[in-house]
């Protein structure tokens, strides 16, 4: 996934995979590995950063008509080679993503028989697409 965030002089972009599993009683897994890139107002990037973690939820099923679960990450494990830092991480990632006992709620639809759709309250955000073989 592609992602690109401006914040007032703050412009950011982050090319990321994300794999996403639910687990027994409850749980999802979402395993996020990629590149995070700062630019300043020229457009040059002046700094480059990995994402590699693993974020582990518990969730509840809000709705079934509407596909809505709410989301708390309950533990977060960070990569040693993870170096986003809290200014990169504020700009791109959701904050469940960072921050551990946050709560995000999101709409995970059947797509169709391969993929689920994941949108938060503003627009989808990564289309997920399951393999028998890995």
């Amino acid at each position: 996934m592609i992602i690109e965030a401006q914040y007032d002089n703050q412009k950011a972009r982050m090319v990321a995979s994300l794999y996403f599993s639910f687990l027994s009683k409850n749980k999802i897994l979402i395993s996020l590995s990629g590149t995070g890139y700062l630019y300043n107002n020229e457009n040059v990037v002046i700094e480059k950063k990995t994402l590699l973690r693993n974020i582990y939820y518990d969730y509840i099923h809000e709705s079934k008509a509407t596909d809505t679960y709410s989301m708390t990450s309950s533990q977060i494990n960070i990569d040693s080679v993870d170096d986003f830092d809290w200014r990169i991480s504020s700009l791109l990632l959701m904050n469940s993503f960072f921050l551990t006992g946050h709560t995000d709620t999101l709409v995970l639809k059947k797509f169709d028989d391969n993929a689920l759709l994941i949108e938060n309250n503003q627009s989808p955000f990564t289309l997920c697409i399951f393999s028998k073989s890995l």
